[in-house]
């Protein structure tokens, strides 16, 4: 954050599924905003509050937007929001994610901002629009819900010998790893969680993050083999299995 400070940050757009540092970032004068993305498109009311975000704090200072990796999320965001306010188009934009080596699995991700029109700035600057400092977690039975979800749709891609089957086009792979990542990571820094005291669910919490991000980085990577990445669903499936064998009730 203190580099932030010297590159005259003087706002954070975190689209990170982990809150902000936000008693650190208020230290060193730095605001935050908390719109927290999936690695599928954004709603059009997270990307009308993202331009928002970028329009009404340039004013201030610099607008730095982060997620975890640096690469996905941050790179689609700052896109969207720079094409809604106008200040670039698709084909620049794209470009520069191109930079950032935002994966080309996310096709949600890329689709959003192939498709972006500008919007109304009158309607951005609404002073009714609430842009929350920190977004908490949603509660782990939701969490586990979507974890679910996202595996259903990886046995299916798995079932077509890990290519999205024709009868399921919109299914994302990658993203669907991603979340599931993303979401045992938000549970690491769950301050307000009661599972927090346990050591033995946060180990498992680890280790089934370490098999989904793992599983992540394979199905970003062209030249894996069909065998590994059913290896590392099956890792990911496992710890699931463990932790809900001793701590589900």
């Amino acid at each position: 954050m203190r580099s932030l400070v010297q590159l005259e940050v003087s706002t954070i757009v975190c689209v990170d599924g982990v809150a902000p540092d936000v008693e650190q970032a208020s230290k060193l004068g730095i605001e935050t905003i908390h719109i927290p993305l999936k690695y599928h498109a954004p709603s059009q009311a997270q990307i009308a509050d993202l331009a928002a975000a970028v329009a009404i704090n340039r004013e201030r200072g610099n607008v730095y937007i982060h997620c975890h990796h640096g690469r996905h999320r941050s790179a689609a965001a700052a896109a969207l929001a720079l094409i809604a306010l106008g200040l670039s188009e698709a084909d620049e934009m794209q470009q520069r994610m191109e930079v950032s080596e935002t994966s080309r699995q996310y096709t949600g991700l890329w689709d959003a901002v192939g498709q972006q029109p500008v919007l109304d700035r009158r309607e951005l600057m609404a002073p009714s629009r609430d842009l929350p400092s920190v977004v908490r977690p949603e509660g782990m039975t939701a969490q586990m819900v979507q974890i679910d979800e996202a595996l259903d749709r990886l046995l299916l891609v798995q079932e077509s010998n890990w290519e999205v089957p024709e009868t399921h086009p919109d299914l994302a792979p990658a993203a669907d790893a991603g979340m599931i990542a993303e979401t045992f990571r938000a549970m690491q820094f769950d301050q307000d969680a009661s599972f927090q005291k346990e050591e033995s669910f946060m180990n498992q919490v680890r280790e089934a993050l370490q098999s989904a991000s793992l599983l992540e980085e394979a199905l970003n990577d062209k030249n894996q083999k069909i065998i590994d990445l059913s290896q590392h669903l099956r890792r990911v499936e496992q710890s699931c299995i463990n932790c809900h064998r001793q701590w589900r009730k």
